[in-house]
């Protein structure tokens, strides 16, 4: 068959089947009703190896911690798509750094979401969502209306019932996804922590049969993907304890993803009625819809259970609820207390359910009511914004999701949280990080609840100001927050450095001052600080602790930070990671545009060498690069981090963090580094990875030293921004940089692309986390189509690439820039590779894709195609390119041209968005580098 032949029977099978004039090139999904839906699939990265040193490292614990991991999970969410399209809007000088690109906008971004799939709805780790109290209200309310009509009250609902046969059908419906996700095992009370090693084999075929619809196979993804029942964990390695610290994190981590989930709608045909035209449905696209449904009603339901069952008395003995709206400390508290121990009850084959609680610890944390703060105000801001498409009146009779009224819920815990704070927590007007019923409130404050509570009492006023209501308490709030502040700036030492934990009556430290955690938490709650007031002196502390990270702590031969200050041996945990990687993203927009870019390849290098070089991440699947799904190696993407199943025992370990890894830094004569017990880690185990960075010299190292008192003269005053997640900053005076880096280069609109545009878009303008270009390319005009990325898309997630927050800096690329980039994405060479993909062929100089993508292509062109195999799936992979040898050509002219450029006139690059660190530019051989 001809290629044309081709194209039209895939664009005419798709009509039909679909309701959609043109297929995108993502993964296209069969569903048994005959429909076509199309799915986010994965990409190559670009090649990372000039950031990349050899770690010698163990992996001591590899324990799934709820608390911690959903913390990291939530910090590096936060610096993945939506972060980064913060940066955009803030003009950070961010272009021509496709590394970065990567680890923020895709690898971070999927190593956050792994946790909705593997930990929330395939590990078993918590009590079922159908188990939830907002299954039982409805099932109270339904058998109420039952009782006056047919079945008189002879019947009373399950929650069972309510879910499976009232709000799934109607979440389907909503949505456009089908009956899919076997053995899905939504948690709405995650429990403490588990061993995240799978209990059966990762099944990659696409065989997949459905037994509702007698589908068999042909979905067009592999099997893994919606039948999970070997991607549970075994149950006996879990700690069954609720602590409320973890709760919190995880509802606040089902908070800022449903609104992810919900930042669009999409159009498909009517799951109904195949016949119907394209309808507008809720989520991004129709797999991202049943999520955010699912994720939203988690998040109710563990808020709902804790107003219910989760508070107990001033003496610490009883559990119980309260009214959010009558609560007042002064008639005696009612708190969370840290850890609660269900009795699991298992009955048939029901999912068990807790019969009853009993206090485990009885003290009341400062951590904890931090988190589910911070966690109830993120719902809130969902809420919000998203009631119109979403929340109704009366669901599911008008076709919502949830009520409208949930905000009160929300809102109400999050106000409790602030009273408890109050009532609880503060010793001479500072926080303290416990409370009991025997002694009372404590007199020490750590510094990692210090940053916790700070920042959560930030977004509490935020959040807050936009509800317009608690205005006392708001006020309360962030008096709190400048007194903490305050009392951080007191007890700092001279140098910059914290101590672990402080005695607040007094200011003294405990502990040790030489730990680098305690003092990212500094830099972190500092800024959160001068986030909300403003005051210079907080981001000068925040500064002085910052500088003294970057000049003590930073190894710069290995790429980690000392976790104590003159030791040979680096601990990481995933706390660890988390409040460093909030701590380095807030600097970046809290640092003036000229002095910001060396922390922009330094955050590239941190992660990429304490996440993935050290074994921390412990696997992943083809959404971040094992694009073979194992099938020609456990690593196909040559980064140290193996494919699901070659990760730790029989039949592999989920994509997250690991709960312990240690980094030898020493050298051979590190005897302590020898003498602990674990799993060296060998991130050379299935493919050989590469090493390319060339250590920045002493006055390179500079560039992250920022001035402590920031000169004033010629700088530019900016105003406040918003971010995506509803909070406001500000952005601090600059002074002018220079743009347009990608014009004094000489670089082609398909270089300027290349470098900046495809870990959304695709290198044929398929679409990955972004849209595909099959409208923008094919039938907007050069006008039109100039104006979405100059403007961006709010609620598509594109960022403002030319106007930036609409000040005398823009954004990152300037008109002449996106004008380029309109004109190669218009022109005929780009809509060829862009058809040629559509027909499911592989592009030479693109980047590997996903094998589904285009066996999925195979299923629209042969309708008598069986079920996809292992070695289709080979085939596949051995038609394209390797990932790991990819390196497109317009990343090496740009990396040439940057270094003779640099190698000319330096001066030039000032505040340019280009490396100024021409050493690396050797890591790129000479016959690696293309002629113009």
């Amino acid at each position: 068959m001809t290629s044309k032949n081709i194209l039209t029977t895939l664009l005419a099978l798709a009509v039909v089947l679909g309701g959609v004039t043109t297929v995108t090139a993502k993964i296209l999904m069969y569903t048994p009703d005959g429909r076509v839906l199309h799915i986010k699939g994965g990409t190559a990265q670009p090649d990372l190896s000039r950031f990349r040193t050899p770690l010698e490292s163990k992996i001591v614990d590899r324990t799934f911690y709820t608390n911690d991991c959903g913390f990291l999970a939530n910090e590096t969410y936060s610096t993945s798509q939506t972060g980064f399209n913060d940066m955009v809007k803030a003009g950070i000088p961010l272009v021509y750094k496709p590394e970065f690109h990567w680890i923020t906008h895709q690898g971070m971004y999927w190593h956050a979401r792994y946790l909705l799939q593997w930990v929330g709805a395939a590990s078993r780790l918590g009590v079922s969502m159908v188990q939830g109290p907002y299954w039982t209200l409805k099932a109270l309310e339904f058998s109420k209306q039952n009782k006056f009509t047919r079945d008189r009250g002879e019947r009373m609902l399950s929650n069972k019932d309510i879910l499976m046969g009232v709000y799934l059908p109607l979440y389907y419906d909503r949505v456009g996804f089908p009956r899919v996700f076997d053995s899905a095992f939504p948690t709405y009370l995650q429990y403490a922590s588990g061993d995240p090693r799978l209990v059966g084999p990762v099944e990659v075929e696409d065989d997949f049969d459905d037994p509702q619809s007698d589908k068999k196979g042909k979905w067009g993804v592999p099997r893994y993907f919606i039948d999970w029942t070997n991607l549970r964990w075994n149950h006996d390695r879990m700690d069954t304890t609720f602590d409320m610290g973890g709760l919190g994190q995880f509802l606040k981590r089902r908070a800022q993803w449903t609104g992810y989930m919900f930042h669009s709608t999409h159009v498909e045909q009517s799951p109904g009625d195949k016949h119907t035209d394209g309808i507008t449905l809720l989520g991004n696209d129709a797999e991202e819809g049943i999520r955010g449904t699912i994720l939203a009603t988690l998040a109710v339901n563990t808020m709902l259970e804790a107003k219910a069952s989760f508070f107990t008395d001033a003496e610490g003995k009883k559990l119980g609820g309260l009214n959010p709206y009558k609560y007042d400390p002064e008639e005696g508290v009612r708190y969370l207390p840290h850890k609660i121990k269900p009795n699991i009850l298992w009955v048939g084959d029901l999912p068990e359910r807790v019969w009853s609680l009993e206090i485990e610890d009885d003290s009341s944390q400062l951590w904890d009511i931090a988190s589910w703060m911070w966690g109830t105000t993120e719902f809130s801001h969902f809420v919000l914004w998203y009631n119109d498409r979403v929340f109704t009146d009366n669901p599911p009779s008008d076709g919502g999701i949830l009520e409208k009224n949930v905000l009160l819920l929300s809102r109400g815990l999050a106000n409790v949280m602030v009273q408890n704070m109050m009532a609880m927590h503060l010793r001479d007007g500072i926080l303290v990080s416990e409370w009991n019923p025997r002694d009372g409130t404590g007199e020490i404050l750590s510094m990692r609840d210090a940053a916790m509570a700070m920042i959560a009492l930030k977004e509490y006023d935020d959040r807050h100001e936009f509800i317009d209501e608690d205005e006392d308490l708001r006020e309360e709030a962030v008096t709190i927050l400048t007194d903490m502040a305050d009392f951080l700036m007191e007890v700092q030492g001279e140098d910059g450095s914290f101590y672990e934990r402080y005695e607040v009556s007094s200011g003294t430290g405990t502990g040790e001052n030489i730990l680098a955690s305690p003092n990212f938490a500094g830099v972190r709650a500092l800024i959160a600080a001068w986030q909300k007031t403003e005051d210079e002196q907080y981001m000068e502390a925040a500064r002085r602790t910052f500088n003294l990270l970057n000049t003590k702590y930073w190894v710069e031969a290995h790429g980690v930070y000392q976790s104590r200050l003159g030791d040979d041996t680096v601990v990481i945990t995933p706390y660890d990671v988390g409040i460093a990687l909030s701590a380095l993203r807030e600097m970046i927009f809290a640092t003036p545009l000229h002095l910001v870019e060396p922390q922009l390849d330094h955050l590239t290098r941190w992660w990429l060498q304490t996440m993935d070089g050290s074994g921390m991440q412990q696997s992943e699947d083809n959404r971040s690069g094992e694009l073979a799904f194992g099938t020609t190696g456990q690593d196909e993407d040559a980064d140290g981090v193996p494919f699901i199943s070659g990760g730790y025992g029989k039949h592999g370990v989920a994509p997250v963090a690991a709960g312990k890894v240690v980094v030898n830094i020493g050298g051979e004569s590190n005897k302590a580094f020898a003498r602990m017990k674990g799993e060296r880690f060998d991130p050379n185990r299935y493919a050989e990875v590469k090493y390319a960075y060339t250590p920045l010299t002493e006055s390179e190292l500079q560039g992250m030293v920022l001035p402590i008192e920031m000169p004033q003269e010629g700088l530019i005053e900016r105003p406040p921004m918003q971010k995506y997640n509803g909070t406001i900053i500000p952005l601090p005076a600059s002074k002018p940089i220079e743009r347009g880096l990608g014009i004094k280069l000489g670089l082609s609109g398909k270089e300027i692309f290349e470098m900046n545009c495809v870990l959304c878009h695709g290198f044929t303008g398929e679409g990955i986390t972004g849209f595909s270009f099959e409208r923008d390319a094919l039938t907007f005009s050069h006008d039109e189509m100039f104006k979405v990325p100059n403007e961006g898309r709010h609620e598509k997630l594109m960022p403002p690439w030319g106007q930036g927050n609409k000040d005398d800096f823009g954004g990152p690329l300037t008109e002449a820039e996106i004008h380029l980039i309109v004109d190669y994405v218009q022109s005929p060479e780009f809509q060829e590779k862009f058809k040629a993909h559509q027909r499911g062929l592989v592009v030479a100089d693109a980047p590997p894709k996903d094998p589904f993508e285009y066996i999925s292509r195979e299923y629209a062109a042969k309708s008598d195609s069986t079920s996809a195999t292992v070695e289709d799936l080979r085939r596949v992979a051995a038609s394209q390119i390797k990932a790991n040898e990819f390196v497109a050509s317009s990343y090496l002219t740009f990396y040439r041209r940057l270094a003779e450029l640099h190698l000319r006139d330096s001066s030039m690059l000032a505040g340019s968005g280009g490396s100024v660190n021409p050493s690396l530019a050797p890591a790129l051989s000479d016959e690696r580098m293309p002629e113009d």
